[in-house]
């Protein structure tokens, strides 16, 4: 929790959000965003900067001991004092004081940028502070946030993006681009034309002090329309390689990197930038971004997210290009008929996941149907009115009453295992997006509504589209290959199994293909990455949680889900994945665990981490496997003082 409110100390202690580039600094190798004290001129030799996550953690450690954090003066002077009424209040609740500090500062004063970054490093809530970017109109606030927060006469102007990144949170990120920041400004020196240290690569250092993974911030950077290519390009070109401190000879005389990225940065780099954070950065580069007119229509009808759909699912680009450009398309034209996405393909390789992804970018509710239990129309919708039951309905029944008229996705699962009768009652629905509330015979409107059927039919058409056409094929290859022959194929194989009527109100067919060698290791490497954070939790001996407060560190994170990878199943998948992170890493760290002596206890949560190596070596008959060793420990370190 965060200490009292910024008014109490600001008068008596100054302190500034410092930053410098990588040429300063001597005793840390890249230049961070922090709060601290003035540095005098006779200090240069000493980094004039704290690493955000150790400012965090400095401020969490302060806060257990009732002590008042420290603040950056970027609250201004006048709102502090208008606020001291609301001390006694809430003091209490420091992050409540400072959603109210926020929210009073939106009906009283002007918008302040400064206010804006005082609020971020603070704690703020996300829902206040986009509460708060909405007090003017859409253009001024945007060009507002194009400039920069400079704390002090010649000190660095910091863009503020620079502050969502230190708190490391991806939501404060999309809130800030959406309302118009632009995740290519860099810091800037006062006097020089000289660029510091761009967000991107920023966001990858950020954390090395707390240890923190960064990497949904820097995904949200890259589908907000960061450039991939403010990273040495020859550090995530080939992803599944380890990134090496020494410069790719073929940047040749120019660098555009140069004026940040010395050696010391390029090793920092290499230590914390992770295998999904390098995929995401390759991935960015062949995305294309939508044009004028497709963000003029998107706009219009409120699904901009929809285009960052594609940077959160792993390959798959076949189908999430496919759905976009069905939605848009649909949309340019005002049909009124409902949205009805046929998703269909090997069990385990995204229909769900692309699903939910949708939903939680267009911030729509939705709601999953398993289709496997419903054989008859009664099951999916409920007894029509007056009949023994209708008073409850059903899920489904009730999900679209509750949204008539509205936006909302409904995913039906295993659809292809339901029967003609269910099949039936889906007809009308998706025609004309009329529907009954059978609680009250009520009509519904539901052509809204997005529906996305899930099945598994097709399955050796696409098998055998993906081997002839797309399988170690170069991404030009691709596409070229004749999309349309498989989904002329596939609407034959599901008319045989689900009938012409209910075929023909599908919008798309769209077909989900096996993983290739990338994207397996990429799947395999997000198992792996929930591992880490499930063993960062603390520990809970009452809750029977002994294994937690834990740094797994994967030594070549790359050759390790490569080495996964080749447990795939095109049968089962992701799922195929997950059980061999389970068999090959959770089992050998569990063993390392417990041949560590003593007893766990929470008293343990307040000490360094015990670190866990895990690598892939290969043994006496040249078979490789992995290997899991304790080495020492891991600290959250604080800031310097």
């Amino acid at each position: 929790m965060l200490g009292d409110l910024a008014w109490q100390q600001s008068r008596t202690r100054q302190e500034k959000l410092v930053l410098t580039d990588a040429q300063k600094v001597t005793s840390f190798s890249f230049p961070q965003v922090g709060i601290m004290d003035e540095v005098s001129s006779g200090q240069d030799s000493r980094p004039p900067l704290l690493n955000a996550a150790q400012v965090a953690q400095k401020r969490w450690r302060k806060s257990r001991k009732n002590k008042t954090a420290r603040t950056s003066t970027a609250a201004s002077i006048s709102l502090e004092i208008d606020m001291a009424s609301l001390t006694v209040k809430l003091h209490r609740d420091p992050r409540q004081s400072h959603d109210a500090y926020l929210d009073h500062a939106k009906e009283n004063h002007d918008f302040s940028l400064s206010n804006l970054a005082w609020a971020i490093q603070n704690g703020v809530g996300e829902k206040c502070i986009e509460r708060y970017l909405t007090q003017h109109n859409d253009f001024e606030i945007a060009d507002r946030l194009c400039q920069s927060v400079q704390t002090a006469l010649e000190a660095p102007s910091v863009p503020i993006l620079y502050f969502a990144s230190e708190r490391n949170s991806p939501e404060l990120v999309r809130i800030l681009c959406h309302a118009g920041a632009k995740p290519s400004q860099s810091i800037r020196f006062y006097g020089s034309a000289t660029s510091g240290l761009r967000l991107l690569p920023y966001t990858i250092l950020s954390a090395e002090y707390e240890l923190a993974d960064t990497t949904e911030s820097v995904v949200a950077l890259l589908a907000m329309g960061a450039s991939p290519h403010d990273v040495p390009k020859d550090m995530w070109q080939d992803y599944l390689k380890a990134p090496t401190k020494d410069k790719s000879k073929q940047l040749g005389a120019y660098d555009m990197h140069e004026t940040w990225c010395t050696t010391e940065v390029r090793e920092a780099l290499c230590r914390t930038f992770n295998l999904l954070q390098r995929y995401s950065l390759w991935k960015a580069a062949q995305i294309e971004r939508p044009t004028d007119r497709e963000i003029q229509v998107a706009k219009a009808h409120n699904i901009m997210p929809l285009f960052e759909t594609s940077y959160y699912i792993f390959g798959q680009q076949l189908a999430t290009t496919q759905v976009l450009q069905r939605i848009t398309s649909r949309l340019l034209f005002d049909s009124q008929k409902p949205l009805v996405l046929f998703f269909t393909g090997l069990s385990g390789h995204g229909k769900t996941e692309l699903a939910r992804r949708m939903g939680g970018l267009l911030s729509l509710e939705l709601i999953v149907i398993d289709c496997s239990m419903m054989r008859h129309d009664t099951d999916m919708f409920g007894p029509w009115h007056p009949y023994y039951g209708s008073d409850v309905g059903s899920e489904l029944n009730n999900h679209l009453a509750e949204w008539d008229g509205k936006r909302t996705v409904v995913f039906l699962d295993e659809f292809d295992k339901t029967t003609d009768d269910v099949g039936k009652a889906m007809l009308l629905l998706f025609e004309s997006g009329s529907y009954t509330d059978r609680r009250n015979n009520r009509k519904i409107d539901c052509s809204k509504v997005l529906w996305i059927l899930a099945a598994n039919l097709g399955v050796k058409e696409i098998t055998k589209f993906w081997e002839g056409n797309l399988k170690d094929r170069s991404q030009e290859q691709q596409k070229l290959a004749p999309i349309r022959d498989l989904q002329v194929a596939l609407k034959q194989c599901i008319i045989r199994e689900l009938g012409a009527p209910l075929t023909g109100r599908f919008s798309a067919i769209v077909p989900f293909l096996p993983f290739n060698e990338g994207e397996r290791a990429i799947t395999a490497y997000k198992f792996m990455r929930e591992l880490w954070h499930d063993v960062r939790k603390p520990i809970n001996t009452d809750g029977k949680r002994f294994a937690g407060t834990m740094f797994v560190n994967f030594v070549n994170d790359g050759q390790i889900a490569k080495h996964i990878a080749r447990r795939y199943l095109e049968e089962t998948g992701a799922r195929s994945l997950a059980d061999a992170v389970e068999e090959e890493i959770s089992d050998n760290l569990a063993a390392e665990f417990f041949r560590q002596e003593g007893e766990v206890n929470d008293e343990m949560n307040a000490l360094p981490l015990p670190k866990y190596d895990v690598r892939v070596v290969s043994d006496s008959s040249e078979h490789d496997h992995v290997e899991v060793t304790r080495l020492g420990h891991k600290t959250i370190q604080s800031a310097p003082a």
